[in-house]
């Protein structure tokens, strides 16, 4: 679990089963089933050229964070390599320590920002069931 308080953001969520390399949800499946929302700890204001330290877990118990990546692909169709825990087509890899994404940057521009997509692979902790997150969050760079 992520340490501190926490800022809730939106998430796109493509459910996978294993062996499968389309994205696709269940027909068996509910909406809260495929969910696994994020938290996302992150400053909402910060100071150019200032190193902001963002972590981002599940509020999910029953899942885990195996990878993420940012500058992906952009496919609708994702393929996930389920014994490597891997993205196709995302090179560019992110810390994961104890199920938390861990990013840290220093912003240079002025204003409101949104940091780049970031997709995150989750594995559940019982069973072989992964799904892919695609999310991001915004803040505001002051001198």
């Amino acid at each position: 679990m992520c340490f501190g308080r926490f800022l809730l953001k939106t998430a796109t969520v493509f459910s996978l089963t294993l062996l499968t390399t389309c994205c696709s949800k269940k027909s068996s499946e509910t909406a809260s089933e495929a969910d696994v929302p994020l938290r996302i700890l992150s400053k909402d204001t910060v100071k150019k050229d200032e190193k902001v330290l963002v972590e981002i877990c599940t509020d999910n118990a029953q899942w885990g964070i195996a990878k993420a990546y940012f500058d992906c692909e952009n496919k609708s169709n994702i393929s996930v390599d389920t014994v490597r825990k891997t993205i196709a087509g995302c090179d560019k890899e992110l810390a994961v320590l104890k199920d938390t994404v861990v990013i840290q940057f220093a912003p240079n521009v002025l204003g409101q920002s949104i940091f780049p997509r970031l997709r995150i692979l989750l594995s559940k902790k019982q069973g072989a069931e992964v799904k892919v997150i695609d999310t991001t969050f915004n803040y505001y760079v002051v001198q």
